[in-house]
């Protein structure tokens, strides 16, 4: 198994175990899993843009009225339907 493919899997199963989880969140607990397995030079965020990209994550994107300035993203299993 690729390490690409080692990856997406993990996330898959962080955000769906999780029923949903803020990237910020979502991405510490992938490194943590990532470093004992010695995976080195992989861009999370990349993977994370193709999963959403390819329908394997539903991503909201949203800023809150006090840091406007700031995007934040929250990750949903494929499938989840936002309801407003």
């Amino acid at each position: 198994m690729s390490q690409t493919k080692e990856i997406e899997d993990l996330i898959i199963k962080v955000v769906e175990s999780s029923q949903g989880i803020k990237a910020v969140d979502l991405t510490i607990k992938v490194i943590s899993e990532i470093i004992p397995r010695d995976i080195n030079n992989l861009d999370v965020l990349g993977v994370l843009q193709d999963l959403v990209l390819r329908g394997e994550l539903v991503e909201i994107e949203y800023s809150l009225p006090q840091m406007s300035y700031r995007t934040k993203s929250f990750f949903l299993p494929k499938g989840s339907k936002i309801l407003s």
